[in-house]
């Protein structure tokens, strides 16, 4: 790969930004904010965004250790987004503002901090970095993820992709650390990085403190939950599986239902996720091992973008706000195709209209809802697409990292 696809993992040294760029890129985070508040203004408050003031309403009414005890099946994440919700509860009911606004403000700050991380990436080429910095902040994957389903997946994202930058560009492995475990301890999918950055310290000592770092934080945040109800917490979060909304049983359904003329059997759609979660792990595996015989840090951030599409694709409990996950290292990784960046962003887009057109058709309740046999049909066609695109952009990284590799031994 060239130029910022694969970064060079020697600091470079830049000069005051242009005062067009600064220009630019405020005009970027206000179109980027307003957007997102604009949107949610008129979006509504769907199943997500109930169970989040729920969970604030326990929490206030029986205590912090009511968490995960009196939660089941409404909170899945560690214990840090909850404080998140109590705040957005208690400010709506002393300012009298939508609940549903002010849980969505950190997400769209989140949001904002990821166009920012875009933004420097690409520090020396200014019209790339307004360009792709544009793709995120105008993206219809991170609009309805974060406005009209309200998940926050966009926080541990942010925090993801600032660690990868603060330590490959900014070479700083401790801010690195510290924002890595505060994504993890948003949700956990992060930790998936963490050994893909080990790879790209230089010693023993820099691994250890690294992982340590990264993860004794978020284990002391859990523990007081784990020794109050250490059953129900495992239960409830290391042992959450997802749920089989979109991925590989998308397209297995769309062949499956009309050729049987009846619904795909739950208890093996159970199975198969469970079985799923062992496939991804050997894959991962499989990309961790090459990525260790390969000690480069350029790679690091293709092998974090390769990993979670190949969850995309083997792993049957995929909920549709993961689809944001990727788009960020995408928008870096992706910047010499734009053929595939809007590949991924196009059907990421239609497979979340099919699936809540489908499923939760609220989320779109300011569009018309399109007859039931009609987003049956989108949910399966859409879906499908975007499983075929993650395949597409996961081979073409694989294929650019292969080369990587072949350049960098001559």
């Amino acid at each position: 790969m060239e130029g910022d696809t694969m970064p060079d993992s020697t600091a470079i040294t830049v000069g005051p930004a242009k005062r067009s760029d600064k220009l630019w890129l405020v005009l970027l985070l206000t179109i980027t904010v307003a957007l997102r508040i604009g949107l949610s203004l008129v979006s509504c408050d769907i199943i997500d965004v109930q169970n989040y003031a729920r969970v604030a309403t326990i929490v206030r009414n029986h205590g912090a250790f009511a968490l995960y005890t009196q939660t089941s099946g409404i909170y899945p994440y560690p214990p840090l987004w909850v404080w998140f919700e109590t705040l957005a509860q208690v400010l709506s009911e002393t300012s009298g503002a939508s609940f549903g606004l002010l849980i969505r403000s950190p997400i769209v700050l989140a949001d904002a901090g990821i166009v920012c991380v875009i933004w420097a990436w690409h520090r020396q080429r200014s019209t790339r970095r307004i360009f792709w910095s544009a793709a995120y902040a105008l993206n219809p994957v991170s609009l309805i993820v974060t406005c009209l389903h309200g998940q926050f997946d966009a926080i541990p994202a942010f925090l993801s992709v600032l660690a990868i930058y603060g330590l490959g560009r900014l070479h700083r492995p401790y801010l690195s650390a510290a924002a890595l475990a505060l994504g993890i301890a948003f949700k956990p999918y992060p930790v998936l990085f963490l050994p893909f950055m080990l790879t790209g310290l230089q010693s023993h000592r820099q691994r250890l403190a690294f992982a340590a770092m990264a993860i004794f934080p978020v284990g002391l945040l859990i523990l007081p939950f784990f020794l109050h109800s250490p059953g129900t917490l495992t239960q409830e979060l290391f042992l959450y599986k997802g749920v089989a909304l979109l991925g590989m049983l998308v397209p297995v359904r769309m062949i499956y239902v009309p050729l049987m003329h009846e619904h795909f059997p739950v208890t093996l759609t159970q199975e198969i996720v469970a079985i799923s979660r062992w496939l991804f792990l050997g894959g991962y595996a499989a990309l961790l091992a090459w990525q260790m015989r390969h000690h480069s840090y350029p790679l690091v951030i293709a092998s974090c973008a390769a990993a979670l599409l190949w969850f995309y694709i083997v792993d049957a409990g995929i909920s549709p706000q993961y689809l944001v996950w990727v788009l960020p290292l995408l928008l870096i990784l992706l910047n010499n195709s734009l053929f595939l960046t809007g590949i991924y962003t196009l059907t990421a887009m239609l497979a979340l209209y099919g699936f809540y057109t489908y499923a939760v058709p609220e989320a779109f309740c300011f569009l018309p809802s399109p007859p039931a046999w009609l987003a049956r049909a989108l949910y399966g066609l859409f879906g499908t697409l975007w499983w075929f695109a993650s395949g597409m952009c996961l081979i073409w990284i694989l294929r650019e990292k292969r080369g990587h590799i072949r350049e960098a031994k001559r």
